[in-house]
Order: C-alpha cells, then sequence, then structure tokens
C-alpha cells in the first residue's frame, strides 16, 4: 500500500476522492477530525473506505477550536507530513490557506465544488483558491423568492401552530 505524503492538504471527508485520483494502487490517508464529529465521520470515511479500497486513519485533535487551530498551523508551518487531511471550521481558510492545496486543481471540470452552495464554497475559498468543502454535500433546504412587500411577508411566514 502506497503512503500519501501531501503536505499541504486540508479537506473535509466529502472531497477524499478528489485528494486521491482513483488509480488501480490504494492509498493510506490520515485525517485530523474533532471529536464531536467522530461518529458521523467514521461511518463517511467506512463508506469511502468501501467503495474505493483506500484506507483512512483518523486522529482525533483537540475539542477546543483554539486548540485544534493553533495544533494545525504549527503542522502546515513545519512542513509535516504526518497527515494528509484536516477538518477545518469555515472560518480557518483565511488563516491557514496558504497552506494548502487548491481543490479546482484535483476537480477540473468544477462537478465536486459545484456540488455545493457557492456561499458555502465561498466560505472556503482564500484568493480564488478553494481550500476546503462542507463534509456533507450542501443543498438548500429550500427555495423562496424574498417578500416585496410587507403582505408578503406576513403571508410567508409560518402560522403559529403549524410547520
Amino acid at each position: 500500500m502506497r503512503r500519501v505524503n501531501s503536505l499541504r492538504v486540508a479537506l473535509v471527508a466529502a472531497v477524499m476522492v478528489m485528494a486521491v485520483s482513483a488509480g488501480a494502487m490504494a492509498v493510506e490517508l490520515t485525517m485530523f477530525f474533532n471529536p464531536v464529529e467522530a461518529p458521523i465521520i467514521r461511518q463517511v470515511v467506512a463508506d469511502w473506505e468501501g467503495k474505493t479500497g483506500h484506507t483512512v486513519n483518523i486522529l482525533t485533535s483537540p475539542q477546543s477550536s483554539s486548540d485544534a487551530l493553533a495544533l494545525f498551523q504549527q503542522q502546515l508551518a513545519a512542513g509535516t507530513s504526518d497527515v494528509d487531511l484536516y477538518f477545518i471550521d469555515s472560518v480557518w481558510p483565511g488563516l491557514i490557506g496558504d497552506h494548502l492545496l487548491d481543490l479546482k486543481e484535483h476537480d477540473p471540470d468544477g462537478t465536486r465544488i459545484g456540488d455545493h452552495i457557492p456561499s458555502v464554497v465561498g466560505a472556503y475559498t482564500v484568493r480564488d483558491r478553494v481550500v476546503g468543502l462542507p463534509l456533507m454535500r450542501s443543498t438548500p433546504a429550500w427555495s423562496i423568492t424574498g417578500p416585496t412587500c410587507w403582505k408578503n411577508t406576513t403571508s410567508r411566514s409560518p402560522k403559529p401552530g403549524r410547520n
């Protein structure tokens, strides 16, 4: 099994397919995740491993966002090759984006990045480089146009006792 040593990668589980161009050779990845999300992530990773034949080692990051960010910054600045993928907060790309790969280079036709709401992708974009994506495919929960007058505002509001 080949070990992937990507020094400057930060992805979320949903983009693992982009990070590892599906070849005949199985790869082993190491990922950092917050313990709060671990059950969901373990399921996503297990599904992905089953579909691809690749292996993922999950490391638990500090539960505190501040501590996790400090650890990631330290590792990225040192150029460590111990971790291939990072579970990052959507407000971190501006702080660590210079250390991360541009995912557009791994999604030339834009289909995987295009699966997400543009404003969500925008949160993970630094200087026109997409450096992360959400764990799950982001789709709008609803689609309505905004009200143009007060009457429309009240007519579109949920009525008491109804959901």
